[in-house]
């Protein structure tokens, strides 16, 4: 599994986007086997006021629907 992160201006200022960064490959290191096969993920954060907590919902959820798990309508939009 690779992860690829690409975390543009519009997250914020440089500690923004790179706490941002940290986070997301804190989270990929402690979850990437809830993924049932290997996959290459690129993510882009598109807001700056995530928590740690958030991100680790949102990648675990990815990661369920991602193995057949979830359904669309499981989840309300965030």
């Amino acid at each position: 599994m690779r992860l690829g992160l690409i975390v543009t201006k519009k997250v914020g200022d440089s500690v923004t986007r790179n706490r941002t960064k940290r986070w997301i490959r804190e989270v990929f290191r402690l979850n990437r086997t809830a993924f049932s096969r290997p996959v290459d993920l690129v993510i882009i954060p598109r807001r700056s006021e995530l928590s740690f907590d958030e991100i680790r919902r949102d990648f675990l959820y990815f990661a369920e629907k991602f193995n057949g798990k979830v359904s669309d309508i499981s989840r309300q939009t965030v």
